[in-house]
């Protein structure tokens, strides 16, 4: 996703804008390497961040310096010496830092070294914060507002880290998962999860903040690491072989999960590989004596498919959204479900 903020920053499932606080949800090495891979090395070359890493200042450096170097190595594998720069990163290795220290130290870098991003590497390691007489996820909760209120001052993006709970049932990943922040998705402007797939493929669901999608449920991203020292990538625009593809493959292809209208209607949104938004849409009709599930595909454009389905009874709903999918697999099959 392009930047709205910084120029020439392409960033795979983030966009950035001037007061945003992103958040970042998922196993410690998967965060870690998105931000440093991805975002830092990838997208924000040459934007100076303040990265607050506590006691594992050691291991993200020495990452970031290794994830640099891989991608100034010459055929041969030989580091390109003359190509090797050194990148605008601070490293701040305060261990468990206090929400006043945390905020005092970007005011300062913002003005003595335009600091243009900040990383806090994690939520879970910040100590006090406000209302200390209640819970301790109401104090993260409270030290997530704050940070909001800075990054709006300070015209930064801030990105938080915060950890999965362990351990999580064979299911995706959601917001509830991460570690004593039920309501983050009140004070982030975005916030994505990485997730695991038993297949090799990682997942970034886009929870919230989507840039330019009014849509209800949460994006997917397949993305795919070909080796550890590589960012992650979106599956579609690689062939198995880890060799890029040609540009008939779809740049996004993006999937929602079904979501519960009422007791008497689904929907299920994803985007085509031109970036089109289209739902299935299933809807419980008749009286309660006799009744039966329509379904129907439609497009954010107007285009639709009506009366694809024979009617299934109420109780064969799950029958009906596995043939949904499978047909919208055959409709659409540059999609990587």
């Amino acid at each position: 996703m392009q930047s709205s903020f910084f120029e020439d920053i392409d960033i795979l499932g983030m966009d950035y804008s001037p007061g945003q606080l992103i958040l970042v949800g998922g196993e410690n090495w998967d965060m870690t390497h998105y931000v440093l891979s991805n975002c830092i090395l990838e997208g924000l070359k040459d934007v100076p961040v303040l990265y607050f890493c506590g006691k594992n200042v050691t291991p993200v450096s020495d990452e970031l310096v290794r994830l640099e170097a891989e991608s100034f190595r010459d055929g041969d594998g030989s580091i390109i010496m003359e190509s090797f720069h050194s990148l605008p990163v601070h490293f701040d290795g305060t261990d468990n830092p206090s929400v006043s220290y945390i905020i005092g130290r970007i005011f300062h870098m913002v003005e003595t070294q335009d600091v243009g991003c900040v990383v806090v590497d994690s939520l879970q390691d910040i100590l006090g914060g406000p209302l200390k007489k209640y819970r301790r996820e109401s104090q993260l909760n409270g030290t997530l507002h704050l940070l909001k209120a800075v990054a709006e001052v300070t015209a930064t993006a801030i990105i938080v880290l915060s950890r999965i709970n362990y351990p999580r049932r064979n299911r995706r990943l959601s917001v509830d998962d991460l570690q004593e922040a039920p309501y983050v998705e009140e004070y982030c402007d975005q916030v994505i999860l990485i997730d695991r797939d038993e297949k090799g493929l990682n997942e970034f669901i886009l929870a919230k903040g989507l840039p330019g999608i009014d849509h209800e449920g949460e994006y997917v991203i397949k993305t795919k690491l070909f080796s550890d020292k590589q960012p992650f990538r979106k599956a579609g625009t690689f062939s198995i072989d880890g060799i890029a593809a040609g540009e008939d493959l779809p740049e996004i292809s993006s999937l929602c999960r079904w979501i519960n209208k009422d007791n008497r209607s689904w929907v299920y949104g994803f985007l085509d590989s031109k970036g089109t938004e289209w739902s299935i849409s299933l809807k419980l009709v008749g009286n309660d004596e006799k009744c039966h599930w329509e379904a129907a595909i439609l497009s954010a454009t107007g285009d639709s498919y009506m009366n694809l389905f024979p009617k299934y009874q109420p109780s064969e709903l799950e029958k009906l959204k596995s043939d949904a999918l499978t047909l919208v697999r055959q409709m659409f099959p540059d999609l990587v479900l």
